[in-house]
């Protein structure tokens, strides 16, 4: 990548000493020389009180050497030798300023960004900035920003320790003491770096004062030019106060930092001192000079070369100042940016289902004969819930137990683009013990290392499973390798080398080493510990370059056998019927551990494999898209909980017309509605208030009426990431499905409304801009022309419940529920019908666009269409002008107009319409008026009404009235519901309820089993991975994995492995939370309690499902007893085929025979057919989401069938649309396999 591409920042002092002491060293300079690095550090503002700050005494550490040098702020500046060497963890300035940050302290919260942090992988970040800010939360008005250039530094509450490796490299360090009032000025300067943020725990409040710091912490992209930032501050003055020029450079800008930005900005010659190549010559023609300083140099009496040091500033010739800088002066900077299968020896284990809307869980340990039983506590609370006990010490500290995290969507950190979209943690007991642990899970932010436990409440509504297999360090090698083929993202990671040395593959796994050999698809065999009953253990892991499906490819093919499948599944992934084995779709809704899921509101994701008595955790959806991304399959082996999901996998595949608008910074609204005379009128209430007109329209939406059915579909929808959808459509369909014969179409403008089941809230945010609703009565017989419309506008469907008595009746709404797309021209749609007559009935056209039609929505459609002038009201640019030539006129409306009384200007209001002249019409649309718009779908909604048209002639919105309308466990949480059921480790296992629901932080099994993991426990490490953390962003990773791995530390010998399907689940070190947003879905969790032998196996498996890894504290010396276990932790990429992993192991005590497949994104193969089904020779039956493609498989000797959704899971009802579990039945094997991916196509 160019450096031209690469986000960089300069930070300049201006002061005239510290200048000369610079240029001092900086005396001669090169026209021509390939050159390297350099190091220093100024400290500013020096103080010794207990606030965010800096401290005497500042670093500047010359190559080879561990002693360093420093310059203070006072009145004349020069180098003088540091108190103490730079590797000692106490005196030295850098210490005594980072004091706050390697150990807690209550007042001062911090962000700590870098490239290379320390504990984790390298990052893949474009961006090399690093620094940490460190802000006083009380009234100080203390706040410092320290900046560095060392890799592996500075761990946060890890105490202080210097990376010996960086002793041979020169450094440098700048720390700034700042008024809080210039936080946002640093904080935009440091988000145009694009930086990878390893640690936050800034307050909402604080967040809330500074708006650039929120947009830091948040992750919010720059998407508006310029992509340079250019900030000015002062820092805060003791001795001497230093001017400060802070300069960011995001990726678009494609300029070079010291050239385009320094030298233009400044106005001025530089001298730079940075890693350089032959072809970044110096430039001396021109005004201002661009100058290379000749390596070697004498820098403070001591010389350096380019070469040795990683320091990187610049000399502004006749300003005074010197510039931190963090891009190296090249013009090409070249940086290099799969399925594994696993059999593991397992001896303690359990699944934890988390069903959609509750909070209570449902368990199922290794026993004689596992069922489903209630958790002892909700997985919201903090303790006795078996996630919050076998994660305890993840997110306490516990110095004998090592852990490496990885998680598509970790804990407070920003979202990461992986590919990998697996869930987990390792926990390595670096004790005599010969105990880990793999614990697998669903949930996106979530278990936050040393965090304390904490679920994240929008994960509530979904269905969330946890796996945990304990097993022996013997197997560490094999689950790393799995792990590592899912191209996991590490996010926490504390294992020690002596572990890592004893573990290749758990190396591997912490040290991102890529897997570039083909097959890309991984498994490992092994058996849990026995505590009860044995299980046994496939982890198949699949790598992004394997392009397989989980389900057909991976599972259907490796078992040879059918499979039945549960997880998001789309239209074209459908069960797979021809052949030997089949690979078929649970129904949806299903019953699951007593209660009715649905897959729509379920994260977990498993599959059943036929004749195998297995059960796989998977990670992956079953849709055609994942097949690159990487995903695992973590299959167990045991009849009594293969029959526990198999129970559940039994069955395989209004309001009138009236307008309201909302003026920008009001909540009042105008309504117009239907009648004999239309005209805006106040609304009665304002539209933060339930019983608004739109408020009472969708109270059916927004609770739950079993006689209304809905479909809602929004680009921006609420308690969801954006969609990213081309479409900007937004809006509801509801259906009377009793015998009334009532339907309505409500359109709006507004992102983050509406929310299914979620109650009515109006987002503050969009108060400032103008919006307007639209909402149509009519008959059932125009759904068709209304679906057919939506179709061509390619909206993204949020929420569904539409039943399939009503599709079969209507072809186009089953089409657009189904995704069809739209492939034939024309690829415009024009709909006719009239509204419900109640009063006044409108004649209604509907116009709706697609992507290739390349058509703007008001010139060449409804001009055209409707063969008139027209008047637009939308947003616009000066490119697009008012047409006043030909027949038919298309002219803007000026802005700022009055509107229902408002003046309202074009750019603060996000409503859009047109006036049809000369036809008394006016069309509600969703496109802009830019020349862009022709490749956006849209649509426009024309109604026929004379007084309406009259009315918006002023301008147009209206009002809505509404008519008619231990061992081991399962747990599984069906939707809606909180309360789950467990099947624990035993003789003969089966469904119970749990003891307390899943929200409970107490009690249910998953609280007590992650207790050290969202709670410090010194003894107890942790690795949790999951593709949509706790406390953070969606990860946009391709593996789908959750789970966390906890190990004892101590002489235990005790691991345990905890697998779910929860997103925003499992914060490390932040309490047990358990998300509000997927009590909706029904989710499954499997817990393994493993020896620490299993370890690697355990590792290799989550490492080739490439998982997102978001909270680790695994110690050096855990992760150089299991090398997989060090590669998953370090991000070791799987760069070697096979590219899928199959682990073996067993639970403690021998308790359950585990085996855990991994398949890396490169392995391009199906978990289900071609891991699962080929690797166990058996039929399968898969419970995963799938897609109309991806079908069951009946040809060859083994099937691989999906279950029928809805299905009977112990007693509940489950459907897979609303179940995020994903596993699968081995038959003839008593095996049952949780798994990670879907069952489709592209999985």
């Amino acid at each position: 990548t160019p450096e031209k591409q690469i986000p960089g920042a300069a930070v300049c002092l201006e002061n005239a000493n510290v200048y000369n002491a610079f240029s001092t060293a900086a005396a001669n300079f090169i026209e021509i020389m390939n050159i390297s690095i350099i190091l220093i550090l100024i400290s500013l503002n020096c103080c010794t009180a207990q606030v965010a700050t800096c401290k005497d005494d500042a670093d500047n550490n010359p190559p080879n050497v561990v002693s360093s040098s420093i310059m203070k702020s006072e009145g004349n500046p020069a180098w003088a030798p540091s108190a103490q060497n730079v590797d000692r963890n106490r005196d030295h300035s850098i210490v005594r300023t980072m004091a706050n940050f390697i150990a807690n302290n209550i007042n001062i919260k911090v962000l700590a960004y870098s490239d290379d942090p320390p504990n984790l992988p390298p990052r893949n970040e474009k961006s090399k900035a690093k620094g940490v800010l460190l802000v006083d939360n009380r009234a100080n008005d203390a706040a410092a920003w320290f900046v560095h250039t060392v890799p592996n530094f500075l761990a946060y509450l890890g105490g202080y320790s210097w990376p010996p490796t960086e002793t041979a490299k020169g450094h440098m360090f700048l720390c700034l003491s700042l008024s809080e009032a210039h936080l946002n000025s640093v904080a935009k300067a440091v988000r145009y770096q694009e930086p990878y943020i390893y640690v936050n725990n800034l307050t909402p409040a604080l967040l809330n004062q500074h708006i650039e710091l929120s947009n830091l912490a948040t992750g919010v992209e720059i998407r508006l030019t310029p992509f340079l930032e250019h900030a000015k501050f002062t820092t805060k003055g003791v001795r001497a106060a230093a001017n400060i020029q802070a300069f960011g450079k995001h990726t678009k800008s494609f300029a070079d930092i010291y050239a385009k930005v320094l030298r233009m900005k400044l106005s001025a010659s530089i001298r730079i001192w940075a890693p350089s190549d032959a072809r970044s010559k110096s430039i001396c023609k021109g005004q201002y000079h661009l100058r290379k300083i000749s390596s070697p140099m004498q820098l403070d009496g001591v010389q350096v070369s380019r070469e040795a040091d990683s320091a990187k500033w610049a000399l502004i010739d006749g300003k005074n100042t010197v510039c931190f800088t963090t891009n190296d002066y090249k013009v090409q900077l070249y940086v290099y940016k799969m399925l594994v299968f696993i059999t593991l020896l397992v001896q303690q284990r359990f699944f934890v289902y988390k069903p959609p809307n509750e909070v209570n869980t449902k368990i199922m340990k290794s026993e004689g004969n596992p069922a489903w039983n209630p958790s002892r506590s909700a997985i919201n609370t903090d303790r006795q819930h078996s996630v919050v006990q076998t994660m305890a010490n993840f997110i306490l500290n516990d110095a004998q137990i090592k852990v490496v995290a990885y998680s598509d969507d970790p804990p407070n950190l920003p979202p990461r683009k992986e590919k990998g979209k697996a869930k987990g943690v390792l926990l390595i007991d670096i004790r005599v013990n010969d105990a880990a642990a793999w614990f697998l899970h669903t949930v996106p932010n979530f278990l936050a290392h040393l965090g304390a436990y904490s679920w994240p409440q929008t994960e509530t509504a979904k269905g969330h499973m946890f796996l945990c297999v304990s097993f022996i360090e013997a197997h560490l090698n094999s689950v790393a390798k799995a792990i590592r083929y899912q191209q996991p993202y590490i996010y926490a990671n504390n294992l020690p080398d002596t572990v890592l040395n004893q573990h290749n593959e758990l190396s591997n796994l912490v040290n991102a080493v890529d897997i570039r050999v083909t097959p890309f698809v991984g498994q490992a065999k092994f058996t849990t510990k026995a505590a009860q009953a044995v299980a046994n253990i496939e982890a198949f892991g699949k790598h992004t370059k394997s392009f397989s499906d989980i389900y057909a490819r991976v599972l259907k093919n490796k078992f040879a056998a059918s499979i039945r499948v549960w997880a998001p599944s789309d239209a074209k992934s459908k069960s797979v019927c021809k052949g030997q084995y089949h690979l078929r779709k649970v129904a949806s809704p299903m019953q699951f551990a007593g209660d009715q899921v649905s897959r729509e509101a379920d994260s977990a994701k498993w599959a059943l494999i036929e004749g195998k008595n297995t059960v796989c955790f998977t990670t992956n959806d079953y849709k055609a898209a994942e097949k690159q991304i990487p995903g695992a399959a973590v299959c167990l082996e045991n009849a009594g909980v293969y029959n526990a999901f198999s129970a559940a996998a039994v069955n395989v595949e209004a309001c009138n017309k009236s307008f309201v608008y909302k003026p920008p910074n009001e909540i009042s609204t105008k309504v117009m509605k239907s009648g004999p005379d239309p005209a805006w009128g106040n609304s009665v209430r304002s539209i933060n208030n339930a019983q608004h007109s739109i408020g009472r329209t969708m109270v059916d939406f927004v609770r739950n009426t079993p006689q209304i059915k809905v479909l809602a579909y929004n680009n921006d929808p609420p308690n969801l990431p954006p969609g990213k959808e081309t479409s900007k459509a937004k809006g509801v369909l509801l259906v009377d499905n009793t015998v009334t014969d009532a339907a309505a179409w409500f359109i709006h403008t507004a992102p983050n409304f509406l929310a299914h089941l979620g109650g009515y809230t109006w987002p503050a945010a969009e108060t400032a801009k103008g919006h307007m609703f639209l909402c149509l009565s009519l008959n059932e017989i125009h759904l068709n022309s209304v679906a057919k419309a939506l179709r061509y506008q390619e909206p993204y469907i949020y929420a569904n419940n539409l039943p399939v008595a009503i599709l079969n009746q209507h072809e186009e709404l089953s089409n657009l529920v189904n995704g069809i797309e739209v492939r034939v021209t024309p690829f415009l749609e024009h709909a006719r019908f009239v509204t419900k007559r109640t009063q006044v009935e409108a004649n209604v056209q509907v116009f709706g666009k697609h992507t290739k039609s390349f058509s703007d929505i008001y010139g060449r459609v409804l001009r055209n269409k409707l063969s008139a002038s027209i008047r637009i009201w939308a947003h616009s640019d000066a490119r697009s002008k008012s047409i006043c030539k030909g027949q038919h006129k298309l002219r803007k409306i000026a802005s700022p107009m009055q509107f229902a009384d408002s003046e309202v200007s074009r750019e603060a209001d996000s409503t859009r319409w047109a006036l049809v002249e000369g036809k008394n019409t006016v069309c509600l649309t969703t496109n802009d008026y830019k020349a862009s718009e022709k490749q956006i779908p849209g649509a426009a909604v024309c109604i026929e009404n004379a007084h309406l048209n009259d009315a918006d002639n002023s301008n147009c919105y209206f009002d809505i009235t509404r008519k008619q309308l231990g061992a081991r466990y399962f747990v599984y949480k069906p939707p809606n519901v909180l309360q789950t059921k467990i099947m624990q480790s035993g003789l003969n296992p089966a469904w119970a309820p749990s003891a307390q629901p899943i929200q409970s932080n107490n009690g249910h099994s998953i609280v007590q089993t992650m207790a050290h993991f969202i709670a410090d426990n010194p003894n107890i490490k942790v690795l949790a991975y999951s593709d949509d953390p706790p406390n953070l962003p969606p990860r946009n990773e391709k593996s789908k994995a959750k789970g966390v791995l906890l190990i004892d530390n101590s002489a235990a010998n005790a691991a345990a492995w905890l697998v779910h399907t929860v997103p925003k689940f499992l914060s490390h070190l932040g309490g047990y939370s358990w998300p509000q947003t997927e009590t909706a879905k029904g989710h499954i969790f499997l817990c393994l309690s493993i020896n620490e032998e299993s370890l690697n196996a355990v590792a290799r498996a989550v490492r080739y499902q490439e998982p997102y890894i978001y909270a680790n504290n695994l110690p050096l010396a855990l992760l150089n007893q299991h090398n997989e276990l060090s590669n998953l932790a370090t991000g070791v990429e799987i760069r070697v085929t096979p590219f899928l992993e199959h682990a073996k192991l067993a639970t403690r005590n021998n308790g359950a025979n585990v085996q855990a497949f991994g398949k890396h994104t490169k392995s391009f193969a199906d978990m289900y057919e071609r891991v699962l089904r080929n690797k166990l020779s058996a039929k399968i039956r898969i419970w995963a989401p799938s897609d109309v493609r991806s079908k069951s498989i009946c040809r060859g000797q083994y099937h691989l069938r999906k279950i029928v959704s809805p299905m009977q899971f112990d007693g509940v009802q489950v459907s897979r649309e609303a179940d995020s579990a994903k596993w699968a039945l081995v038959e003839g094997k008593n095996t049952v396999c949780f798994t990670t991916n879907d069952y489709k196509v592209n999985c």
